[in-house]
């Protein structure tokens, strides 16, 4: 996802330093060592998420002290 941000900005570029004409899109794509930092960029990520939502899950039982609020959650206790 941050290295396709990169790939939009050379899109968007207006033109080139070098060329009144074009983009750097042409550069971008012929780099194929960039396609598989891509590839080993968004698996880094999918593993971290995945093993961050495993870490949070193991809280939920207790989730209720961050979720809700402690002033209204005493006063339903004590009613």
């Amino acid at each position: 996802m941050i290295v396709e941000h990169f790939i939009s900005l050379a899109i968007q570029m207006p033109s080139r330093f070098d060329s009144p004409q074009g983009d750097y899109l042409v550069e971008i794509k012929d780099q194929f060592q960039l396609f598989g930092t891509i590839q080993r960029i968004t698996q880094n990520l999918d593993l971290i998420e995945s093993a961050s939502s495993n870490y949070l899950d193991q809280y939920k039982d207790i989730a209720f002290l961050w979720e809700k609020d402690l002033e209204t959650s005493f006063q339903d206790f004590l009613n």
